[in-house]
């Protein structure tokens, strides 16, 4: 997923165009926020801590659940529910890019250098 400067993790404007095309990589996006969540937080559907790693207190509740609905195989998604899911996740961007770009060193070392080029 390289760019022309060689920057070789997802950006953040990527991350959004992906979320507004792609269906699977904006649930995947979904459970990436609600697994940052802390257990405590998970347990009373509420943002408690203000640690920039979950979700917002305006979505903890209704994105959490929505999370267990498409874990749930039985449970069907509306559009509306996609909708709603599509244009806030965009708001978390920069959380996401963070998130894919530690999974991307975890899983490539080699990848460290170019990062450390870039200042991250």
């Amino acid at each position: 997923m390289a760019n022309n400067n060689g920057y070789p993790f997802l950006t953040q404007a990527q991350i959004v165009r992906n979320i507004n095309t792609d269906r699977g990589f904006a649930i995947r996006c979904l459970s990436v926020l609600v697994n940052r969540q802390t257990s405590d937080e998970l347990d009373e559907k509420a943002t408690k801590w203000t640690n920039k790693r979950g979700l917002r207190c305006s979505e903890s509740v209704w994105m959490v659940e929505l999370d267990a609905k498409l874990r749930n195989a039985s449970e069907e998604v509306t559009s509306e529910e996609m909708s709603r899911l599509i244009t806030t996740l965009p708001v978390y961007r920069k959380q996401l890019a963070s998130h894919f770009r530690k999974e991307q060193l975890a899983a490539n070392p080699e990848l460290a250098a170019k990062a450390a080029a870039f200042g991250i």
